[in-house]
C-alpha cells in the first residue's frame, strides 16, 4: 500500500451480528516513509475513507469531490471525507483499485488542516 493509492477494504463491525462490510478508501500516509516510525512498527496507514458525492458537501471545507477517470478507476463521482482520517492496520485492506493525482492528495491534505 503507497501514498495516492484507492482501496478497497474491510470496515470493522460495530457488534458481532454486522456483517462484515467493505468501503473505498485513499491511502494519505504509508508506513514506509521515514515520517513516522509508529505507523511503520504498528503495521497501519493512514487513511481518508470515500463516499459517493452528494451535492451539499459542496458547501463543506473538509470534503473533497473526486471524479471518476482512467488512473483512479472509479465508476461514480466519489467523496473524501476528512472529517475521518484515520490509521487502520494492513489486514483490513483487500484489494487495489487505482491511484489519484498529486492535486487531489493536496487537496484532501488542506481539507484535513482546515477541518474543526
Amino acid at each position: 500500500m503507497k501514498e495516492c493509492e484507492i482501496w478497497l477494504i474491510y470496515r470493522v463491525p460495530k457488534n458481532d451480528t454486522e456483517i462484515r462490510k467493505k468501503e473505498l478508501v485513499i491511502v494519505l500516509q504509508d508506513n514506509s516513509s521515514e515520517k513516522d516510525f509508529l505507523l511503520d512498527r504498528l503495521g497501519r496507514y493512514v487513511i481518508a475513507p470515500l463516499t459517493e458525492w452528494k451535492e451539499y458537501f459542496a458547501f463543506r471545507r473538509h470534503v473533497v469531490k473526486i471524479l471518476p477517470d482512467d488512473m483512479n478507476n472509479l465508476y461514480k463521482v466519489q467523496a473524501a471525507d476528512c472529517s475521518r482520517i484515520r490509521p487502520i492496520p494492513d489486514s483490513r485492506f483487500i484489494k487495489k483499485i487505482g491511484i489519484i493525482n498529486s492535486r487531489i492528495l493536496n487537496a484532501i491534505h488542506n481539507a484535513s488542516t482546515t477541518h474543526p
